[in-house]
């Protein structure tokens, strides 16, 4: 019998050693008497939270996902008004649809030239390129001779683009966010303030089909239009018609 309490007490002493030894190793120095006795009434409140939304307890309430409201002018956005939307240069900020209606609307600006402003119109479209994409396009003006013909000849050039742009590929390269997009183009040369072709014989307008490739990329908010330029730009082919 005497050996039975005894082994009861040594018992009980490894279990009281033990339940001292994990409350001094996670609270890092000697634990209060009574949270050893009544642990239930020292709840670790952050570890329970933790257990229960399955949340690390140094997940700062700041960096959980919140639901986003889309500001309606937004076609659509992954980011929604994220205002550190320059900051992540390697995620797409608008959909497919609304990159091909922006491309689009820029290339009939660019290839827009009237015979008043030739020779500053490079100027006034280089915020829809890089320095790079501006380069290309004053080549591409060059070896065209398109600004030649428009001087010779008196034209105003109005450039449409026939079809949805056709994307080739994107993704992130170089850190940022790309497109390769094919877009087919007509470039209709009219009489300096002509309106349309009425009345017109067919020497008097000419018409120049291609389809050209560009490269989009992401840029930094505050740069390019809507945080977007035109990095390449090359003509794949071309034919007149008459």
């Amino acid at each position: 019998m005497k050996n039975v309490v005894l082994l009861l007490i040594l018992v009980i002493l490894i279990f009281t050693l033990s339940t001292i030894t994990f409350y001094v190793d996670r609270n890092n120095g000697i634990p209060d008497v009574f949270q050893i006795f009544f642990p239930e009434q020292f709840v670790d409140q952050e570890a329970e939270k933790a257990r229960e939304t399955e949340m690390a307890p140094f997940a700062a309430a700041e960096n959980a996902a919140q639901p986003v409201e889309l500001d309606p002018e937004i076609v659509y956005s992954p980011l929604g008004n994220n205002t550190s939307i320059d900051k992540t240069l390697d995620l797409a900020h608008m959909h497919e649809a609304a990159i091909s209606q922006w491309l689009k609307n820029a290339v009939a600006e660019i290839l827009t030239i009237k015979l008043a402003d030739n020779q500053t119109h490079a100027n006034e479209v280089a915020r829809f390129l890089s320095v790079n994409g501006l380069k290309e396009f004053e080549t591409f003006l060059d070896a065209t001779n398109i600004i030649r013909l428009i001087q010779s000849k008196n034209f105003d050039l109005n450039g449409f683009v026939t079809e949805v742009p056709e994307l080739k590929m994107a993704g992130v390269a170089g850190g940022r966010y790309r497109w390769l997009y094919d877009v087919p183009v007509n470039l209709t040369f009219l009489p300096s303030g002509t309106k349309s072709y009425e009345n017109l014989e067919t020497d008097d307008y000419r018409s120049e089909f291609f389809v050209l490739r560009v490269q989009l990329g992401r840029v930094e908010k505050g740069k390019g239009v809507d945080g977007l330029v035109i990095e390449t730009w090359e003509a794949l082919k071309r034919k007149q018609r008459q």
